[in-house]
Order: C-alpha cells, then sequence, then structure tokens
C-alpha cells in the first residue's frame, strides 16, 4: 500500500472519556493542532482527507499550502479535502472528533462516498471506542494501536508492563495500584528502603501530560527528619512514616495540576476510579529525552526522532528541542526500538512516543523508560514539519543531529529547531489576525526559503480560536533560542496592549511556556554535555 495511489485519512481526535475532554482547555481547537499532518503530501502518491472539528478559515489552509509549495509539493489544494461535521456546534461539549463525525449523517454519507473503491486507511489521534466504530462503518483500516487493546498499554500501568517486557530500565515503584491503603502503605515502604530518592511521584494511570502527577518530598516529612541510619529499626520507621503519610498526606502531597484536582480527596477518588502508580524521582534529573517511533503493520519500526521535552510546569511537557545533546543518541534509540518491538508483538502499530528521564548516579548516567504514548503527538509532528521543509534533512546514526542540505550545491550543515508547543491564552482573539502577522514579518519572525531558517507558526486556525504555536529553526541553538524568544517577547507585548488582566492556569499556559524559554534563554535547562559520544549510558537493569 506505500507503493501505490492512496488516500489517507486524517482523523486527529482526542477520543479520551467525557471525564477528561470536559477539562481540557480549548479541547476542539487541540483536536485541530494537528494541520502539519499535510506533509504527508510529499509522497506523489498520497492524497489527504483531513477531518477537522470546526470549519477552516481560507487563509489558515492556504498558510499551509504555502508551506507545501516552497517544499516542493505542486498544487496541494487539489490533493486536499478538508471536511468537518456538520453537527459540530449542535453536540454537548466536550465531544471527540469522531463522535461528531458519528452523530452527523451526511458527513458520514460524503465519507463513504468519498473513500468508497479507494485504497484508504485512517491515521487516529489518540483512539477511543468511537475510532473503532467509525473505521468499521467506513470498512477502512486504522493505522494506530487498536481501541480494544489501547486502553491495556496506554495507561501509566500498561507503559511500565511494556517496558518491563522490553527489559529496559524503569524507576523504582509500583503499578496496577486502586487503593489509597495500598498506596500509603507502599510509599512508606519505598520511602525508608531508598533514602537517596527524595522525592516520589504518585501518577493517576488515564491522565496524561502532567495532569495526573502529585509527589511527596521526603524533606517535609518529620518523621524522616534525623534518622540515625546506622542504629535505625527500620520496620518500625516504616510504620511511623506510613502513619504520618495516613495522617497528613493532604499537608505533605503537592499536586501539580492544583486547578484540576483541588484537594487531595479529589486527587484520591480518580486515583481509586482509574488507578496509579507510585515512581521514584531523581535528586538532579539532567534531562528528559523523548523518542518518536513509526511501527509499520510489517513490524519493521523507524525511529523518527530524539528530542528534549520542554517542562513547565514540573513534570509537564509544552514543547520540544532538537537535537537533544545530553545523552547519546544510540542509548536513546536502542532503548526505544526494544520498547517498539514490545509494542508490535502486543499488536500495537502505528505512531508512539517514550519518554525518559536521565540523571547521574556514582558518576554514571543512568536511564529510565518513565512514559508511553500510543498516539502522533504534537512534539512528534513537529518534528516531521521540520524534516519537510528542510527538504528531508536526514538524523546522524550516531550522534541524532539533523543534516540539512538547504538548496542545490550548498554544503550540507547542521539544523537545530525549538517548538513552543501550542499556546492558548484567551485573549490572543483580541489580536488583530492581519496585523498580528505583519507585524511579526516586520520584526523578522518570518521564515527564510533560501536557508531554511527562521520561524514557521503553527496554525490551528486564525487567531480568533486563542491558539498559536511556533517552530523556530537554524544553525545553532543559539539562533533558534534568540528565534523564540523574539516571539514570546512580541506576543507578551500584545497580550499586554490588549489589556488582560489575571487569569487562572486553567484558561492559559502562555505563563509556564514564557517561563520555560526564559529558563532555556538563560541556560537553565541542565548541565549540556559539550560531545554526547563520549559519554557512557548504563542502560542495564540494577
Amino acid at each position: 500500500i506505500q507503493t501505490q495511489p492512496r488516500l489517507i485519512v486524517h482523523l486527529p481526535s482526542l477520543s479520551y472519556i467525557n471525564a477528561q475532554t470536559s477539562t481540557i482547555p480549548f479541547y476542539n481547537c487541540f483536536q485541530n493542532s494537528q494541520l502539519p499532518r499535510l506533509c504527508d503530501l510529499r509522497d506523489p502518491n498520497v492524497s489527504i482527507l483531513y477531518i477537522s472539528p470546526f470549519p477552516l478559515e481560507q487563509e489558515t489552509l492556504q498558510y499551509y499550502f504555502k508551506i507545501l509549495q516552497a517544499s516542493g509539493v505542486r498544487s496541494p489544494a487539489d490533493r486536499v479535502t478538508v471536511m468537518h461535521p456538520e453537527n459540530y456546534a449542535r453536540l454537548p461539549k466536550g465531544s471527540s472528533l469522531t463522535k461528531m463525525v458519528l452523530w452527523s449523517p451526511r458527513m458520514m454519507r460524503i465519507l463513504a462516498q468519498h473513500v468508497r473503491g479507494k485504497t484508504a486507511y485512517i491515521v487516529p489521534g489518540v483512539v477511543g471506542s468511537e475510532d473503532l466504530m467509525l473505521a468499521a462503518k467506513l470498512q477502512l483500516p486504522l493505522l494506530g494501536a487498536e481501541p480494544t487493546i489501547a486502553p491495556l498499554y496506554a495507561t501509566k500501568s500498561g507503559g511500565k508492563r511494556i517496558f518491563e517486557a522490553a527489559d529496559v530500565v524503569t524507576p523504582i515503584g509500583a503499578y496496577d495500584m486502586f487503593q489509597d491503603e495500598e498506596l500509603y502503605t507502599l510509599l512508606a515502604k519505598f520511602i525508608v528502603t531508598y533514602p537517596e530518592y527524595t522525592k516520589w511521584l504518585i501518577k493517576i494511570d488515564h491522565e496524561f501530560g502532567g495532569r495526573g502527577i502529585a509527589y511527596v518530598d521526603v524533606n517535609r516529612l518529620k518523621e524522616m527528619q534525623n534518622v540515625d541510619w546506622p542504629n535505625v529499626d527500620l520496620e518500625k520507621l516504616k510504620s511511623a512514616v506510613e502513619s504520618e503519610l495516613r495522617e497528613f498526606m493532604p499537608k505533605r502531597v503537592k499536586i501539580v495540576s492544583s486547578w484540576l484536582y483541588t484537594s487531595w480527596s479529589a486527587y484520591v477518588k480518580d486515583f481509586r476510579t482509574y488507578g496509579g502508580i507510585i515512581e521514584a524521582c531523581p535528586g538532579t534529573c539532567m534531562s528528559s529525552p523523548s523518542v518518536n517511533v513509526f511501527i509499520h503493520p510489517t513490524g519493521k519500526v523507524d525511529v523518527l526522532s530524539a528530542q528534549e521535552q520542554i517542562l513547565s510546569p514540573q513534570f509537564c511537557c509544552v514543547g520540544a528541542q532538537f537535537p537533544q545533546t545530553n545523552v547519546p543518541y544510540t542509548a536513546l534509540r536502542n532503548a526505544a526500538l526494544s520498547i517498539a518491538n514490545v509494542c508490535y508483538q502486543k499488536h500495537i502499530i502505528g505512531y508512539a512516543s517514550i519518554d525518559f528521564v536521565v540523571y547521574k548516579k556514582e558518576n554514571q548516567l543512568r536511564l529510565w523508560a518513565v512514559d508511553l504514548d500510543l498516539h502522533l503527538t504534537d512534539n512528534s509532528l513537529a518534528h516531521q514539519l521540520f524534516t519537510f521543509v528542510t527538504l528531508g534533512s536526514t538524523i546522524d546514526e550516531e550522534t541524532g543531529y539533523a543534516v540539512c542540505t538547504p538548496y542545490p550545491g550548498a554544503t550540507p550543515a547542521e539544523r537545530h529547531y525549538i517548538y513552543s508547543g501550542i499556546i492558548y491564552h484567551p485573549y490572543i482573539p483580541s489580536i488583530r489576525h492581519s496585523v498580528f502577522f505583519g507585524q511579526c514579518k516586520e520584526k523578522g519572525i518570518s521564515f527564510d526559503v533560501q536557508e531554511r531558517t527562521g520561524t514557521l507558526f503553527h496554525l490551528i486556525d486564525t487567531l480568533l480560536r486563542g491558539c498559536v504555536g511556533i517552530l523556530c529553526m537554524g544553525k545553532t541553538e543559539n539562533e533558534v533560542l534568540t528565534h523564540l524568544w523574539s516571539f514570546i517577547e512580541f506576543l507578551q507585548h500584545q497580550l499586554y496592549n490588549t489589556g488582560t488582566t489575571m487569569i487562572d492556569d486553567n484558561q492559559t499556559n502562555f505563563g509556564h511556556i514564557s517561563a520555560a524559554c526564559r529558563a532555556l534563554n538563560h541556560g537553565r535547562l541542565g548541565a549540556k554535555l559539550q560531545n554526547p559520544r563520549k559519554p557512557q549510558l548504563r542502560t542495564t537493569k540494577t
């Protein structure tokens, strides 16, 4: 099928459960955050049917068509069909895109006619039971984890099972937990048994993006103060720590997304319902790399990229930087391949991303696998857009760096990028769309087609949707950081001019993203190793 004319149905639905979709800010916008999927048109045999959760403005599509044309795709508009469900505005808030399609009879008829008799398949987003129903109605295969399998392995506990089968190192901890009684007992046991770890994470199984994370700082536990370790009675200490946790957990625990879980009791309620895990957190995390892979239906695995995650607030990924330079690329690649091969054995195909943490212990780098996403993430898609606009830049198999030849006769050179993620803010719609982009161009926030450097916008639709992202590309890390910071300062100025007031964290992520950019701009992301080829990384189990 990869060598013949085919139709790709792109359905970027976020088919989470209703309890989650109702609490995701700008949910429908995030269901349309993957317009760069149009880069699949680089293959002349591909036509695309893109399904959007709402009508797209023509100027948004024209922007992406210009990017496609500037990178060698001829007449892209003739090979793309964009549809949206006719009932999108009449359905309950928090309906997934796939449900919108299923509940729109006219669109279902048009879809069936459009795919009939063609070699076609669906590339989903986050897969749910409704995606399987739609695929069955259209009689099309899904290029992704089957909805009957995904719930088993797309959770925090499911990822642990995959990692164990792949024989990669994971943090000390426990998974498949549903009782808070078990949580207190095991947490106390780990705290006393492994005093070298001063922070312990608790994660709710079904959550994502750092939303379900809480942590206990051991230094805040009174029973762990001034312990005489050579002479301590471990069982007695464990019992005392457990008692303290049971009595004072609401005061000792820190919930990362406090806007979502406003109290420990609210957090525990979801922990009991969906399950969760406990895991150790290293004292000093040097790096949080993520490896993006594609698992072919034949079992072949492509490692697409290894990125450094941009975290803000703590444990929450907002964007990505490339290349990552803290870890030997071959170690990340080998660990990701092992995990992807196990995924295939579990009948999981399509896009996946594996998150790691790297820290130093006994003067050696240690690598832990910590999370698994079984869908095409925005960060992974940003790399695909980068590869596309740099005319097929290739990755060095030893270092993980990308090399680009921007135009015929040019000397191949390294390319770096940084992706902001989707920035959302309720006052972005107050900014005039045409004026905003005109001023960006005046300030040099633009893309150089000749050198393949500069800034591309990641548009959801027009600015009236309240969301925008950027992908900054350059020849050096400093260059891309300069591009990013120029945009963040400019956007901050625009928002200030709209007369914005203080708003809650659940209404915007701009504060977190600007804080992360400020830290990057001042070189505080983490200790950088000068040469990624030299450090030896321990990845075997201990």
